[in-house]
Protein backbone atom coordinates (compact mmCIF):
# COMPACT_ATOMS: atom_id res chain seq x y z
CA UNK A 1 0.00 0.00 0.00
CA UNK A 2 1.31 3.58 -0.88
CA UNK A 3 1.59 5.87 1.81
CA UNK A 4 3.00 8.64 0.29
CA UNK A 5 1.97 9.99 -3.34
CA UNK A 6 5.41 10.58 -5.09
CA UNK A 7 6.48 13.87 -6.09
CA UNK A 8 6.92 14.94 -9.84
CA UNK A 9 9.06 17.06 -11.57
CA UNK A 10 7.40 20.49 -12.88
CA UNK A 11 6.54 19.83 -16.76
CA UNK A 12 8.18 21.40 -19.45
CA UNK A 13 4.99 22.89 -20.61
CA UNK A 14 4.74 24.83 -17.20
CA UNK A 15 8.65 25.74 -16.88
CA UNK A 16 8.36 27.04 -20.75
CA UNK A 17 4.75 27.87 -21.45
CA UNK A 18 3.85 27.94 -25.23
CA UNK A 19 0.84 27.11 -27.43
CA UNK A 20 -2.14 25.50 -25.43
CA UNK A 21 -1.48 21.62 -26.12
CA UNK A 22 -4.51 19.78 -24.55
CA UNK A 23 -2.56 16.61 -24.95
CA UNK A 24 0.16 17.72 -22.42
CA UNK A 25 -2.25 19.87 -19.90
CA UNK A 26 -4.33 16.25 -19.63
CA UNK A 27 -1.36 13.62 -19.56
CA UNK A 28 0.78 15.98 -16.60
CA UNK A 29 -2.22 17.57 -14.33
CA UNK A 30 -4.75 15.85 -12.09
CA UNK A 31 -8.04 16.33 -13.38
CA UNK A 32 -10.52 16.95 -11.22
CA UNK A 33 -14.32 15.88 -12.50
CA UNK A 34 -17.19 16.80 -11.31
CA UNK A 35 -16.40 18.40 -8.57
CA UNK A 36 -18.12 21.43 -7.26
CA UNK A 37 -17.01 24.14 -5.73
CA UNK A 38 -14.58 22.76 -3.21
CA UNK A 39 -10.82 22.08 -3.68
CA UNK A 40 -10.95 18.93 -1.48
CA UNK A 41 -8.42 17.11 -4.36
CA UNK A 42 -6.28 20.07 -4.44
CA UNK A 43 -5.98 19.96 -0.82
CA UNK A 44 -5.35 16.53 -1.18
CA UNK A 45 -2.46 16.86 -4.02
CA UNK A 46 -1.00 20.03 -3.55
CA UNK A 47 2.48 19.62 -3.68
CA UNK A 48 2.32 16.93 -6.26
CA UNK A 49 0.55 17.77 -8.69
CA UNK A 50 1.35 21.15 -10.73
CA UNK A 51 -1.45 21.87 -12.35
CA UNK A 52 -5.37 20.42 -11.72
CA UNK A 53 -7.89 20.25 -15.02
CA UNK A 54 -11.63 21.43 -12.84
CA UNK A 55 -14.50 19.57 -15.43
CA UNK A 56 -17.89 20.29 -13.98
CA UNK A 57 -21.16 20.60 -16.24
CA UNK A 58 -23.20 22.50 -13.62
CA UNK A 59 -20.90 25.13 -12.29
CA UNK A 60 -20.69 28.58 -15.00
CA UNK A 61 -16.95 29.51 -15.76
CA UNK A 62 -17.75 32.97 -14.09
CA UNK A 63 -18.83 30.92 -11.04
CA UNK A 64 -15.68 29.07 -10.68
CA UNK A 65 -13.82 32.55 -11.37
CA UNK A 66 -15.40 33.73 -8.74
CA UNK A 67 -15.48 31.29 -6.22
CA UNK A 68 -11.52 31.44 -7.05
CA UNK A 69 -11.32 34.85 -6.42
CA UNK A 70 -12.95 34.97 -3.50
CA UNK A 71 -11.20 32.18 -1.50
CA UNK A 72 -8.18 31.62 -3.89
CA UNK A 73 -6.38 28.50 -4.66
CA UNK A 74 -3.63 28.38 -1.95
CA UNK A 75 -0.17 27.25 -3.69
CA UNK A 76 -0.94 27.89 -7.06
CA UNK A 77 -1.59 30.62 -9.65
CA UNK A 78 -3.81 29.97 -13.02
CA UNK A 79 -1.12 30.10 -15.80
CA UNK A 80 -4.58 29.68 -18.12
CA UNK A 81 -8.12 29.86 -18.38
CA UNK A 82 -9.03 27.95 -21.20
CA UNK A 83 -12.92 26.95 -21.99
CA UNK A 84 -13.07 23.91 -24.10
CA UNK A 85 -15.40 22.60 -26.31
CA UNK A 86 -16.53 18.98 -25.07
CA UNK A 87 -16.03 17.86 -29.00
CA UNK A 88 -12.52 19.05 -28.32
CA UNK A 89 -11.82 16.38 -25.96
CA UNK A 90 -14.51 13.72 -27.22
CA UNK A 91 -15.19 13.92 -31.03
CA UNK A 92 -18.02 11.52 -31.11
CA UNK A 93 -19.84 13.39 -28.36
CA UNK A 94 -20.70 12.86 -24.69
CA UNK A 95 -23.64 10.44 -25.63
CA UNK A 96 -21.67 7.85 -27.05
CA UNK A 97 -20.26 8.05 -23.54
CA UNK A 98 -23.09 7.22 -21.96
CA UNK A 99 -25.31 4.60 -24.26
CA UNK A 100 -24.58 1.52 -21.71
CA UNK A 101 -26.43 3.68 -18.32
CA UNK A 102 -30.16 3.87 -20.04
CA UNK A 103 -33.15 2.08 -18.72
CA UNK A 104 -32.95 -0.02 -21.95
CA UNK A 105 -29.12 -1.44 -21.41
CA UNK A 106 -29.55 -5.41 -22.08
CA UNK A 107 -27.49 -6.68 -19.15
Amino acid sequence: MMTEIPSMEMPEWIRNPGEFDIRNILQDSLCYLASGLHGHFVKCYMGNAYSFVYIDYYISREDLLQDMAEYGFTGYRPILHETIDPYRLHPGGWDALIWYYRDDDPR
